[in-house]
């Protein structure tokens, strides 16, 4: 059960378009098997990662060179992170807009 918003505030395809990506003010970047997602009764737990992130996101994209290993988010907080999908840990993190919402 939620115990707060899941409001999606971005989403994205990885590089094969196989897996799903979204990211929102529940601070939270989940990953689904699109294929799982289209099934006659998905389960509403049924993702691949969950990564918690310290702000809200407002964007999110995926590594293309890195086939779908490394997704980057943009946050209400100005911080771009780059997270190991896999590990579920932020491998490069810059802060240089102030404080102020990265929007995409």
């Amino acid at each position: 059960a939620s115990t707060g918003s899941d409001a999606i505030g971005a989403i994205e395809f990885d590089p094969s378009g196989e897996i799903l990506a979204t990211g929102g003010i529940a601070r939270k970047i989940r990953s689904y098997r699109l294929s799982s997602l289209l099934e006659s009764s998905p389960s509403r737990d049924d993702h691949l990662s969950c990564i918690c992130t310290p702000a809200k996101l407002s964007s999110l994209k995926w590594r293309p060179d890195l086939a779908g290993r490394v997704i980057g988010s943009g946050d209400y907080d100005g911080v771009v992170t780059e997270y190991d999908v896999e590990k579920g840990v932020p491998v490069f993190e810059r802060d240089e807009h102030g404080g102020r919402r990265i929007w995409s």
